[in-house]
């Protein structure tokens, strides 16, 4: 009776262990190939970091920001501008908490 039951745990493992590999996703790899996903998803990264940052670097249009076509913007109209969302209080000349086309201007020739 003993040996029945390790025979039957045996095979009972022998039958779930291509589930539990499976269920891993992917099979395991070796570490200079682990090395480069790493490698390559730094890259990926600093490539991301590189491309917003030149796209922060162009004032974006007054009117593409100024939604509510009010003529001034806000904090909430600048949270749309990475650049603008870190610059708002320098823009805002007057201190009014709004900047207006013409700070706007004056502040992004700057950039």
């Amino acid at each position: 009776m003993k040996y029945l039951m390790s025979a039957i745990a045996g095979i009972a493992f022998a039958l779930y262990m291509p589930t539990l590999f499976a269920q891993a996703g992917t099979p395991p790899v070796n570490e200079q190939e682990q090395l480069q996903r790493e490698e390559q998803e730094l890259q990926n990264r600093a490539n991301e970091r590189e491309m917003a940052h030149k796209r922060a670097e162009r004032p974006v249009p007054f009117d593409q920001l100024d939604r509510n076509r009010n003529g001034y913007l806000t904090l909430d109209d600048a949270r749309s501008d990475p650049w603008l969302s870190e610059h708002f209080v320098q823009c805002d000349l007057d201190r009014n908490d709004q900047v207006s086309r013409d700070e706007y201007a004056m502040c992004t020739e700057k950039k």
